[in-house]
């Protein structure tokens, strides 16, 4: 794995936000509030999210949500070490 994908923009939050909330959508991941209280998908990002599952260190599941086809995503092994590593900075 490259060590670089974590330091790019976003990177750290996607991880910190998959661990914390495993098994969202896409959408739910990608989403950022706007003034009108709906949200706007955030193209960066889902380019963040699409590098780091071709790291490694995201995985996908194939799933149904509100009778439509959805991508799920949870962390990987690896993934999954790093989110533990970010917990333990997080709490100091």
């Amino acid at each position: 794995m490259d060590i670089g994908i974590i330091s790019r923009l976003h990177a750290l939050e996607i991880i910190l936000a998959v661990g914390d909330n495993p098994g969202g959508t896409i959408r739910s991941y990608i989403t950022t509030p706007s003034r009108e209280g709906d949200g706007i998908p955030n193209r960066t990002l889902n380019l963040r999210i699409t590098e780091l599952a071709d790291a490694g260190l995201l995985r996908y599941e194939a799933a149904e949500y509100r009778g439509r086809m959805a991508t799920r995503v949870y962390l990987s092994d690896v993934g999954a070490t790093i989110y533990r590593l970010l917990c333990v900075i997080r709490g100091l």
